[in-house]
């Protein structure tokens, strides 16, 4: 039976997590590791993001849950290891809340939400040197999405005062960029402008304040739409689409921009 006391009903899930990785629990369950179970919490987290793009509540719901699952096999992969437990995940987490919010828990002022964000990067940067990071930069985690990892950086160093003082700057920027893409004469050159072009596009996103991650989703999700309507649009008319010419392609993208196909 399943508890409904909020309280108890977490130390439950805790217990069942460690009798699933106990002597008697699941084999697969106890062979794995914080390296085995990376690509697993990075697929619950996707998977959590694509319940939220579809205002799905009753899977965000459960996706959550997927997540917590993580969090909660990692603490005991922890403990098990003698490294930390759940309880000590969940005392840094408030520790680390009540430490950045002294407008709420400690100096009761009234802050506007940029102001908050501000103080959060303010308060980030004096625990910078008790972690041992030697860089501002050093807080951004490198594993991130490439898109979201620029988007960071440019974030945290924008916050020391290295950024552009308009958009125009920018824009002018990334048409520097991709003058010296079309300079470039071998692949790696190549490769190195197409990455400034990448990483200048970012900047720009993040100046017009768009999530760069999220607009590129959205493009590609686009496309995908388009493509499989044309390929209904072939199977409907037992056309081959790798026999069109390219002016016939070209046509039958024009109108999958529609549902005119």
């Amino acid at each position: 039976m399943i508890n409904i006391n909020p309280t108890e009903q977490f130390s439950d899930l805790v217990n069942l997590i460690q009798t699933l990785r106990g002597p008697n629990g699941c084999p697969w369950d106890k062979e794995q590791t914080h390296e085995s179970l990376k690509s697993n919490l990075i697929e619950e987290s996707y998977e959590t993001l694509n319940a939220i793009d579809n205002n799905d509540q009753q899977n965000l719901s459960e996706e959550l849950g997927d997540v917590l699952l993580q969090i909660l096999f990692h603490s005991d992969i922890a403990e098990k290891n003698d490294e930390f437990t759940i309880n000590d995940v969940i005392y840094s987490l408030q520790k680390k809340l009540i430490e950045r919010h002294p407008h709420v828990f400690r100096l009761k002022t009234s802050l506007s939400s940029n102001e908050v964000v501000s103080q959060w990067e303010e308060i980030k940067k004096q625990n910078l040197s008790s972690k041992g990071l030697t860089s501002a930069l050093d807080s951004v985690t490198p594993n991130l999405p490439g898109l979201m990892y620029a988007t960071k950086i440019q974030r945290k160093a924008a916050s020391y005062g290295l950024d552009w003082k308009d958009i125009d700057g920018v824009i002018e920027k990334l048409q520097e960029e991709i003058l010296e893409y079309k300079k470039a004469d071998t692949k790696t050159s190549k490769q190195e402008e197409l990455g400034d072009i990448f990483f200048t596009l970012v900047n720009f996103a993040r100046w017009i304040d768009i999530d760069s991650e999220i607009a590129l989703q959205e493009s590609t999700s686009k496309f995908i739409t388009r493509f499989k309507r044309i390929e209904n649009y072939c199977t409907r008319t037992e056309t081959k689409f790798n026999e069109l010419s390219f002016e016939e392609k070209e046509n039958l993208w024009e109108k999958s921009k529609s549902t005119k196909i």
